[in-house]
């Protein structure tokens, strides 16, 4: 597995740095330390998950990368 979500509000992570995340965060794979690095999300529809997603997929040279659609609520 090279990539994990954990969608979790109340969810805790210890890094191998000993910084903490709390919340939703994404695992990925590196070679150094497999998948034990956290990074936050705070929402799956942000921009930043999007383009952390697609850096993913194209540091791992995915060829056929899905298109992501945002929606936005209109007030």
């Amino acid at each position: 597995m090279l990539m994990e979500l954990h969608v979790n509000p109340t969810n805790k992570h210890t890094n191998p740095d000993g910084t903490n995340i709390c919340g939703t965060h994404m695992h990925i794979y590196d070679e150094l330390y497999g998948r034990s690095v956290a990074i936050p999300v705070t929402d799956i529809n942000e921009t930043d998950f999007v383009e952390t997603t697609i850096k993913f997929l194209t540091d791992f040279n995915v060829v056929k990368q899905p298109t992501i659609l945002i929606q936005l609520e209109l007030s």
